[in-house]
């Protein structure tokens, strides 16, 4: 990299921080890299910054492309069409914003008779602010005071601070860290200020992380005392105080924490500088058949997540120094010695590697992620066939590898299940088959082999073969490290198990079932917590997770059955509630998801009327047929049959019961 640099090689987008391979564009990369400028030129944000620092070095007529490089990372942060869409989302929100303010202005100007004065319009003797529209507030923040209307929108990734992967965490702050944090105690102390508190909390764990992983440094948190209570400010410090000690409570780190109040305006965290080049590492038995026997904890990994390893077994944390790692682990009852280069080939990711076959094995392992994610996410979003098509003939471009295609080929199965195109996917399956001995990863595919089955079984309503096929695969899930292939196949067994459950009236018959679909969906969380990367696809079946539960714990079903008793051991409001709340801090859904959560708030609806009285049970009825169409119309719109089917059943099945009622 540094070499090619030194040749006059640079990269055209660059980003800050990023060294990797240097690429000549192409006409076809230079065509899109011309366009995407274009659109970035009219937009805000560090991209929009690059584009203009791009101009000149290479103007927009510009023809010949071999004479100008680039960053693969670089390029395709530049050219994502979905960061240009936040980006132009962002800027209307802003102008919307900026219209309001003015319409705001000349409709207080063109008045002619002068508004009634009131207390509440002012907010000092000297000061006073015209009431806003018809309402008695004034027209600014009663705790600020501040009158900016603030735009909330997606952070951009570029704009962002660098988050780091799993223990590796850098933090773009000054060498001099003395970090000033404005604290509104008010809010803090406000039991319905949920929002508020949750986003200043990350803000204070995000800076002390970043000063564990540096050389130090001061967090001063400011309180203003003439807008807060004395009482206001205390109980902000102890809610702040509580929230550290979780943070920094669950594993020892090599650095001196301290915490002071000299004054009652302001609360100063303290991490002593330190020099030292320690990776932190939770030691624990894993007891699988894989290789990797050490899994990495970041101070900026969710309590949660540390809690439910702590829970698996494991040993005491502590620093341990690159190059001197050599300890003892536990892997199927049988110890073994790891040494440190091992360590870090299975562990460190992201890290420099060893040249030659192994450096090429992990970029193409890189390729295939980013190709997974990137047709997971076309898949969700409902794009057109053409659309996926092209995607994966251009991914096959780069690396025409066995491993891709057949990553390819599993999407393409899985958008023709998804229509109800069974003879199109049958062909595909064959082919599928017949190149699979090839792989690499013969296990892991093997398993989507058996994913793609129990997949189509289950679209053609045949649910008891769908779970046969499922119960026979779970021994080879032992094969494979847990990841998104097992963790969706377990979601998979779990739905089907929870469809094949919601059709016995026998409760002694359906409580088995209810209990290993619970434990199926609980199976596939733990799985999941091993996923680093693959963030569409995770964000994907941790949704598909939730809503599964809303039906199961509402007495119902994706396919739309539903229990005609109530058996109060499936049937639980407070845990369905839950599970809606978590899909809701899940949001945004794709296309495909959006569907699925109608018909689970159409199960929700439907099932919790029963304590109601008469005229409200029929409303609430009401409600969930309504919703149900309304699943059922956007399922025809999007081609997606299966889903039209679930939905249907719901349709049917709820305007009977209505029927039945007086």
């Amino acid at each position: 990299m540094a070499d090619e640099e030194t040749q006059g090689k640079s990269c055209l987008v660059h980003l800050k921080g990023v060294k990797e391979k240097i690429n000549t564009f192409t006409e076809q990369t230079f065509t899109k890299f011309k366009n995407c400028r274009l659109q970035w030129l009219q937009l805000p944000g560090t991209s929009s910054e690059i584009a203009h620092e791009s101009l000149k070095i290479c103007a927009n007529e510009e023809l010949d492309f071999s004479k100008y490089y680039f960053h693969k990372y670089c390029y395709r942060q530049f050219t994502d069409v979905t960061k240009i869409r936040r980006a132009e989302s962002k800027q209307q929100k802003l102008l919307a914003v900026e219209q309001s303010e003015i319409n705001q202005c000349e409709v207080a100007t063109a008045s002619i008779n002068p508004r009634k004065r009131t207390r509440s319009a002012i907010i000092s003797p000297l000061v006073e602010i015209p009431a806003r529209n018809n309402e008695v507030l004034p027209n600014v923040c009663i705790i600020c005071k501040k009158e900016k209307i603030y735009v909330k929108d997606k952070v951009d990734e570029n704009e962002a601070a660098p988050q780091g992967k799993l223990f590796t965490i850098t933090m773009s702050f000054p060498r001099t860290k003395n970090i000033n944090l404005p604290v509104c105690a008010t809010k803090m102390s406000d039991a319905y200020q949920k929002r508020y508190q949750t986003s200043t909390f990350n803000k204070i764990v995000q800076i002390i992380n970043g000063l564990f992983n540096g050389y130090g440094g001061k967090l001063t948190l400011l309180f203003d005392t003439h807008l807060s209570a004395e009482e206001h400010i205390k109980e902000s410090i102890r809610k702040i105080e509580q929230k550290i000690c979780d943070f920094t409570g669950v594993v020892t780190l090599a650095y001196c924490l301290t915490i002071d109040c000299p004054t009652l305006a302001s609360m100063e965290i303290t991490v002593a500088e330190s020099n030292t080049n320690s990776i932190y590492t939770l030691y624990y038995n894993l007891f699988l058949p894989t290789n990797q026997q050490v899994i990495e904890i970041s101070p900026k990994d969710p309590v949660e997540k540390v809690r439910d390893i702590l829970y698996m077994n494991v040993l005491s944390p502590e620093a341990v120094k690159p190059g001197s790692h050599v300890k003892e682990f536990t892997l199927e009852n049988e110890a073994k010695m790891i040494d440190f280069p091992t360590w870090k080939k299975f562990i460190m990711e992201g890290l420099e590697r060893d040249k030659g076959e192994r450096g090429k094995e992990a970029n193409k392992a890189s390729y295939e992620d980013d190709v997974d994610e990137m047709l997971t996410e076309l898949l969700n979003d409902n794009c057109e066939w053409s659309v996926l098509k092209k995607a994966t003939e251009n991914a096959q471009t780069t690396h025409a590898g066995v491993d891709v295609r057949l990553l390819c080929l599993s999407k393409l199965i899985k958008f023709c299940l998804r229509k109800g195109y069974y003879e199109k996917a049958g062909e595909m399956f064959e082919e599928y088959k017949t190149i699979l001995p090839q792989s690499a990863k013969v296990e892991v595919f093997k398993v989507m082999e058996q994913y793609l089955h129990c997949f189509k079984e289950r679209s053609q309503g045949n649910y008891e073969r769908s779970y046969e096929i499922a119960d026979q695969c779970l021994k080879k899930l032992d094969e494979i490290q847990p990841g998104i292939v097992s963790a969706a196949f377990l979601v998979l067994e779990a739905t089907v198990v929870n469809i094949i459950a919601m059709k016995k009236e026998d409760r002694s018959e359906r409580f088995p079932l209810v209990t290993k679909a619970k434990e199926l969906y609980a199976r596939a969380e733990r799985h999941l917590q091993y996923v680093h990367g693959f963030e569409v696809a995770t964000v994907d079946l941790k949704q598909k997770i939730y809503m599964n539960e809303v039906m199961l714990f509402s007495g119902s079903s994706l396919a739309g059955n539903k229990l005609a008793d109530p058996d109060a051991s499936v049937i639980i409001k407070a845990e369905a509630q839950n599970c809606l709340n978590k899909t809701y801090e899940m949001f945004p859904l794709s296309e495909f998801r959006d569907i699925q959560l109608i018909l689970a708030h159409s199960d929700f609806f439907y099932r919790y009327t029963k304590s109601d009285k008469p005229l409200a049970l029929r409303d609430r009825m009401k409600k969930a047929l309504k919703l149900a169409k309304r699943a059922e119309r956007s399922a025809n719109d999007a081609g997606l049959s299966e889903m039209r089917r679930y939905a249907q059943n719901r349709v049917e099945l709820i305007q009977k019961e209505i029927c039945n009622y007086p």
